[in-house]
């Protein structure tokens, strides 16, 4: 009898659980989900995403009556934890997915990469492991495990999605 109820408490902890699974193109045609249906989506990051910028400037200021060009280091570095929740925003002509996991108008964009169907970060260009994306105005380089980032869907939401339709009954004269 405890084993059964265990069992019960178990399967009620799990059922309640979100299901997020990797979203793909596969998965958007299956659900029919438009772009005003993706609006209506709550996406999640799969990993960390680093970025980090390093913007040098040069300023000159007069010490002693010369004048000194002194070398600016900023760094500028943005993390956004995994499981971070993210909306969709618009798309690329190319079909990209533009993405914010902000306030402000940053926004990073997804697509299948050619070596995955999953939605990935992209960037300009890679090194390796390391690419260089556009982050609001900016251009940063992504660090760390950030090329293999992924947006997931919670699959139970785009079920609910597609549940709103009406059939139609005729009209009698």
């Amino acid at each position: 009898m405890k084993n059964f109820i265990l069992f019960i408490l178990i399967t009620i902890l799990f059922s309640s659980c979100k299901t997020l699974v990797p979203y793909t193109e596969s998965l958007r045609q299956k659900n029919g989900l438009s772009t005003e249906d993706l609006r209506n989506v709550q996406f999640y990051l799969s990993s960390d995403v680093n970025l980090i910028r390093e913007a040098n400037g040069n300023t000159n200021k007069i010490v002693s009556g010369k004048i000194k060009t002194l070398n600016n280091k900023e760094i500028e570095e943005v993390l956004i934890p995994s499981m971070t929740k993210g909306v969709f925003i618009d798309t690329t002509k190319t079909g990209k997915l533009k993405m914010s996991f902000s306030d402000d108008e940053h926004t990073l964009n997804f697509g299948p990469n050619g070596k995955t169907s999953r939605y990935v970060i992209l960037a300009e260009s890679w090194s390796g492991t390391q690419g260089t994306v556009h982050y609001g105005s900016d251009l940063f380089q992504t660090k760390g495990l950030s090329y293999d980032a992924c947006l997931l869907v919670n699959v139970k939401q785009l079920l609910k999605i597609h549940r709103k339709f009406k059939v139609e009954k005729g009209r009698k004269l």
